[in-house]
């Protein structure tokens, strides 16, 4: 038996502008079961395209954010009114992300590189290394440090290169986001640089 004692239930769903009439129905190899919010994300999918991963439902101020909650126990009733937060996929602005997860990747590939830097050179600083060798290991430390200086160099210029329209928020967000990353690495590496010339400076 579904919410409210009836096989289905008619609801109104508002989505932005757009207004829907869903009618929900128990499938038949549920008979006897009680309709529930995954019934309901379910119709929302089929009315709007929008991807039940990506929505948010509200009734009555409530978001409705457990599958397998009763309707009848939040108290929707026939002709409900249902308001849904969510977008369809965009497959231009997909794309988008995708070129940005692309880029994600090789930030934390550099990052990578960075930290592994970072730890041999505080062994250098901490005498884990045999003295006779140390300026070479600085030496290609340096080097490598600057190879990282040119791979963030080089992303921050794909970031620049991605076209994000205003009503993207979440590409322009993740790019912000993805700047800021860099450029700490990139103060972390100015730092670890200044600490390679001091020690190169120190010895005899």
């Amino acid at each position: 038996m579904a919410a409210d004692g009836v096989n289905e239930l008619r609801l109104k769903l508002v989505h932005g502008q757009s207004h829907h009439n869903l009618l929900l129905a128990l499938p038949t190899e549920e008979a006897g079961d009680v309709l529930t919010v995954r019934h309901l994300a379910k119709e929302v999918f089929i009315a709007t395209g929008v991807p039940i991963p990506g929505q948010r439902l509200i009734f009555k101020g409530k978001s409705l954010k457990d599958p397998s909650e009763h309707l009848s126990k939040l108290g929707m009733k026939q002709d409900s009114k249902i308001m849904l937060i969510g977008k369809k996929p965009s497959p231009f602005e997909d794309a988008i992300l995708n070129q940005l997860s692309t880029v994600e990747k090789a930030q934390e590939k550099t990052e990578k590189k960075q930290s592994e830097i970072t730890l041999e050179l505080d062994g250098i600083h901490r005498n884990y290394f045999p003295k006779d060798l140390k300026g070479e290991a600085l030496a290609k430390l340096s080097k490598r440090l600057g190879m990282c200086t040119e791979d963030y160099m080089r992303i921050l210029e794909r970031l620049d290169s991605i076209s994000i329209p205003e009503s993207h928020n979440e590409g322009r967000l993740r790019r912000k986001t993805l700047v800021t990353k860099v450029q700490k690495c990139l103060d972390r590496i100015d730092c670890l640089s200044q600490g390679i010339n001091e020690m190169l400076s120190r010895r005899p």
